[in-house]
């Protein structure tokens, strides 16, 4: 755009400018808002199109219908972000021909906007970075696309760019197939590609010239103008092939339609075989940069523009003015001349008028006032209102008085153009109504007729045809329906259904007993006053067009006018007296007034304010407040109304205090409990009260049964026992309000005092089952009532209580004689006598290794060479006898454990196989093998003996077996060298447990379990009921693993085994 010395060079449309100022928050600038059907209409007059880009609003949802009033629009990417996919499509639904473009920048690139997001940027932004572009970082990988100066340095735009800050908006070889290429694969990758619905891409500095940007240099690959025109051709033209392949259109801001050269370059381009859609210029008719509110150009550059506009035949021109101004405001023209806004809009808008193509329907018009950001949504009333059908031509240009005069006509109108800086007075072809900003909204026909007009300098107007109608000579029907009603004394309302008439009809003549009485306009009612009381009127009506032609007169309609009024007031009441009736009503009662007519109606009076209109001579005041004084008047009054005075005295009446009508709140918390067989006592919260809780009512079933004090509690005696009663209670004030009943509680009174003691226990036997146990049993006692349980006596002293006919006396000393006795008792705490004593022995301890039955363990050896085994029956330290007995040659045998399988108190040896799986037991007498025999082989070898021990507690030992693969443990119950039973009782799958000895740790006569974990320390009992885990609890950690436990044994004689350690 190459400017004139008035005004400095127009930056390139506002991707620039929104840059410096994107995120200001600017103030919103809006026109008359009208309905989006009167700007879609096909073939209407002016299209429009907006940019609005970042120092915006925020859009948002509701801004779809001003939007969807444009045909084109230009947004910066971000803005895609600030209103969901529906907005979008609502604006396309509201105006399906909207074409949406978003912007970014041409033939130049910032080289600062490398690391932010494709989305929040107006550049292509392939500086250094290419994020995944497949040709690479501009500086990266193409320095040769940045056009240099004849010193080698890179071009830059000097308006936007910032040396010293290191920012540089560089000029790039736009005539270069490489750029070409580059640019349209950022763009697909940047915009085609994302989920956007955008119609094309609007390009930014798409110049003829590059002093209409203002570089820092020339280029050296394009010098003059026309090598950069031509350059800047070939881009466009390339840009638009390659967004048509994507299905997007383009938008370019070419400018510098004024200059030869720039207009040349747009018909070019129009011409060539890829052109784009829509050209931009900026810098249309009247542009707003220098120290002038507006600048208007030349009108040798100015018709350049309008010619270009009508040129172009397969590329849309979007025609962009603006001022300083707005709208109201007005300034200085660079022509000296004072301007307005509206004048400057109207001078645009016909310069447009006169340009664009109606056939191919390709201009766009936008006007912008105040400021140079593009950030406003502004829609002005002429844009809906001046519609003057399809151009009959292409302007003419008339002189008068030396002003160049631009005219075009239209199906309905003209169109006249000054651009230049005189005033001329311009005759009209035919009279016409001239349009003005003020007028667009008047009806058509309030404009008046004119046959000239006059237009200053840079200015605009715009004149409507009229037809000649011919003569109007039918007159308008008759009036009907004609009503009249008399209002008062004086006068009469007439009404009647409208007329029709070819035209119009303009008014009416009320005519009163055939005389013309009154011409009216066009109304359809009339009110004749100033009559005669009491007197008859007759009327007709008739109707009139603007041609003088009149109806027939319409039926007659009569009335007669109403009595004359009456004015005298009845008496004033005497005789008021007021009661309190209660705490919120008063009754009043006066004495009858008279009127020369009739007393119609009471008013009383409450402190001077009117409550009420009665026909009757008392009135209740009710919804008052309790204790408080009221003053009271009346008066009287006829039809009329006319009005008495009010009592001259007024009465005052006091209601008296409000009583007390509120229950107590219902009583909660109440609980019954039996103290003993006659008595229940009672307890319940205390309940409250807006005055004061003064008792309470206790009902038994119901009944009233006491009425109490302001007490929280009650004992109610006399009772049956065994017997069950409910209650209720209910509080009380002194007003006599009642609380409603309290929820329920019952209770049952005690059974009557039991004093027969239970019948003495029969049958009590005594069974010694281990050296520490004796096991009682005996008969049921029984008793009037019941037997609550039994006492169990040992030597005369009470050692046990229990509700079972058995018990286990356990911690006994072996080889000891007991006596016991059993007593029966009952709830009431009676009690039998001690039944007939019974003393039973326990046999002395048993040892373990004490093959002869003697008492005394003794020793046995095996030779692991020769397989010989010995036992030394032992008599303390001394050796009573030695034998060897056997020889197991086989080293695959071994020992798996000693224990006393057949239950004959000597000690027996279990063998097993390591080979082959087989078990023996040899049956011991002393050193003699009473019996031998294989009883069960096991060929799964991960099974081995764990320990031996009488866990059923039968007198015979058993077998504990533990699988090292699978954790599983096992007991096989023996009877000689026959498996009674066998159970699978537990699994313990971490094998760094294992069985460390086996023992009646809890002195039951059944052999426990002694587990120890070999990698924590952790030592376990398992007490033991046969196969079945009574209890299991770890006894102690010892984390030293040096300490190990050496073996199992009743050290201290209480009859339960002890467990030794040894540390090494």
């Amino acid at each position: 755009m190459i400017l004139s010395n008035h005004y400095r060079s127009i930056p390139a449309v506002c991707a620039h400018v929104a840059v410096a100022l994107r995120g200001a928050a600017l103030a919103l600038l809006m026109g008359v808002v009208l309905p989006v059907a009167a700007q879609t209409t096909p073939g209407k007059s002016i299209q429009t199109f907006l940019l609005y880009y970042g120092g915006g609003p925020t859009l948002v949802a509701s801004d779809a219908a001003r939007l969807a009033k444009f045909d084109l629009l230009d947004f910066d990417r971000f803005r895609y972000n600030q209103i969901g996919s529906n907005t979008w499509a609502t604006i396309k639904a509201l105006n399906p021909n909207v074409r949406i473009y978003l912007y970014v920048d041409g033939p130049d690139i910032y080289n600062d906007q490398d690391g932010q997001s494709a989305l929040n940027i107006n550049t292509i932004s392939r500086y250094d970075v290419s994020r995944g572009h497949p040709m690479g970082s501009l500086n990266g990988n193409h320095p040769e696309l940045f056009l240099l100066d004849s010193g080698g340095n890179r071009i830059y735009a000097t308006a936007f760019s910032f040396p010293a800050g290191g920012k540089f908006d560089y000029l790039m070889d736009f005539g270069s197939s490489v750029y070409q290429s580059y640019w349209v694969t950022a763009i697909k990758a940047d915009v085609v590609d994302q989920p956007w619905v955008a119609d094309g891409i609007f390009t930014d500095d798409c110049v003829a010239m590059p002093p209409q940007v203002g570089y820092s240099a020339t280029s050296v690959k394009y010098p003059t103008d026309n090598a950069f025109s031509a350059g800047m051709n070939s881009f466009v033209s390339a840009i638009s092939t390659g967004l048509h392949g994507f299905g997007q259109k383009l938008w370019c801001n070419k400018g510098e339609t004024r200059s030869a050269i720039g207009s040349a370059a747009w018909r070019a381009l129009d011409a060539s075989a890829s052109p784009p859609d829509v050209f931009l210029e900026e810098g249309a008719f009247a542009v707003m940069w220098g120290p002038w509110a507006v600048q208007f150009t030349q009108e040798s550059e100015w018709k350049n523009q309008i010619d270009t506009m009508a040129a172009l035949k397969n590329t849309k021109a979007a025609m962009l003015s603006h001022t300083q101004l707005v709208e109201g405001q007005s300034g200085s023209d660079n022509f000296g001349n004072t301007v307005s806004f509206w004048q400057i809009l109207w001078y645009s808008l016909g310069s447009y008028l006169l340009g664009k193509n109606d056939v191919l329907g390709n201009a766009y018009f936008m006007f912008h006032g105040g400021d140079s950001d593009y950030n406003k949504i502004i829609w002005y009333n002429e844009y809906d209102n001046i519609d003057l059908g399809k151009a009959l031509g292409s302007y003419t240009v008339t002189t008068i008085g030396g002003v160049n005069i631009y005219s075009r006509e239209f199906e309905k109108g003209y169109v006249y153009v000054n651009p230049t800086g005189n005033v001329a007075s311009v005759a009209l072809p035919q009279g016409g109504r001239q349009l003005t900003h003020d007028n667009l909204l008047s009806p058509l026909t309030s404009l008046p007729l004119v046959s000239s007009i006059s237009l200053s300098g840079h200015s605009a107007g715009i004149v409507l045809k009229t037809a000649v109608a011919p003569a109007d000579t039918t007159a308008p029907s008759t009036p009907t329906a004609l009503s009249a009603s008399a209002v008062s004394s004086s006068q009469i309302n007439l009404s009647w259904t409208a007329s029709t008439d070819n035209v119009g009809v303009t008014g009416y003549r009320v005519y009163r007993a055939g005389t013309l009485l009154a011409t009216l306009g066009a109304v359809t009612a009339y009110q004749n006053t100033s009559l005669a009381a009491t007197t008859t009127y007759s009327y007709t009506v008739q109707a009139i067009d603007a041609a003088g032609n009149a109806s027939a007169q319409s039926a007659s309609a009569s009335a007669t006018t109403r009595a004359a009024p009456d004015t005298t007031p009845p008496s004033v009441p005497s005789g008021l007296t007021g009661t309190a009736v209660s705490s919120t009503q008063i009754n009043l009662t006066w004495n009858a007034s008279t009127d020369n007519v009739a007393v119609t109606s009471y008013q009383v009076y409450l402190n001077d304010a009117m409550i009420a209109n009665t026909a009757v001579t008392s009135f209740q005041h009710t919804g008052l407040s309790a204790g408080t004084t009221y003053n009271y008047r009346v008066s009287a009054a006829d039809a009329v109304p006319n009005y008495s005075g009010w009592t001259a005295t007024p009465v005052s009446v006091t209601t008296p205090a409000a009583p007390d009508t509120t229950a107590p709140s219902t009583p909660t918390g109440l609980l019954a409990s039996a103290a003993s067989s006659s008595q229940i006592n009672l307890s319940w919260s205390a309940s409250t009260d807006n005055v004061a809780v003064t008792g309470y009512r206790v009902y038994r079933a119901g009944t009233l049964l006491v009425t109490l004090g302001a007490v929280t509690a009650y004992q109610n005696t006399g009772l049956a026992a065994s017997t069950s009663y409910s209650y209720t209670v209910q509080a009380i004030d002194a007003a006599g309000n009642a609380s409603a009943q309290s929820t329920s509680a019952s209770a049952t009174t005690q059974a009557a005092l039991d004093t027969t003691a239970p019948s003495v226990p029969g049958g009590l036997a005594a069974v010694a089952t281990s050296s520490s146990r004796i096991k009682l049993s005996w008969s049921a006692s029984n008793n009037n009532v019941g037997v609550t349980g039994y006492k169990v006596f040992r030597n005369g002293v009470q050692i046990a209580t229990t509700s079972a006919l058995s018990h286990v006396n356990t911690g006994l000393s072996p080889a000891t004689t007991y006596s016991f006795t059993v007593a029966a008792f009952d709830a009431a705490g009676n009690s039998s006598a001690q039944s007939a004593p019974v003393s039973s022995r326990t046999p002395a301890a048993r040892v373990r290794r004490d093959f002869n039955g003697d008492g005394k363990a003794d020793i046995l050896w095996r030779n692991s060479t020769t397989g010989a085994n010995t036992i030394w029956l032992m008599n303390g330290a001394v050796i009573s006898s030695g034998a060897t007995f056997a020889t197991v040659v086989d080293p695959n045998w071994g020992i798996a454990g000693l224990g006393d399988f057949n239950g004959d108190g000597k000690s027996d040896i279990l063998w097993r196989n390591r080979s082959t799986g087989e078990n023996t037991i040899w049956l011991m007498n002393g050193a003699a093998i009473s019996s031998a025999a294989v009883f069960a082989t096991v060929t799964d070898l991960n099974w081995s003996i764990a320990g031996v021990g009488d866990f059923d507690g039968d007198g015979k030992s058993d077998i504990l077996w533990r699988n090292r693969g699978t954790g599983e443990n096992t007991i096989w119950f023996m009877n000689g060298a026959a498996i009674s039973s066998a159970a699978v009782f537990a699994t313990i799958s971490d094998l760094n447990w294992t069985v460390a000895g086996t023992g009646d740790f809890d002195g039951d006569g059944k052999s426990d379990i002694l587990w120890r974990n070999a990698a924590t320390g952790d030592t376990t009992i398992w007490l033991m009921n046969g196969a079945t885990i009574s209890s299991s609890a770890p006894i102690a950690a010892v984390t030293d693993l040096n300490w190990s436990i050496a073996g199992v044994g009743d050290f201290d004689g209480d009859g339960k085994s002890d467990i030794l350690w040894r540390n090494g």
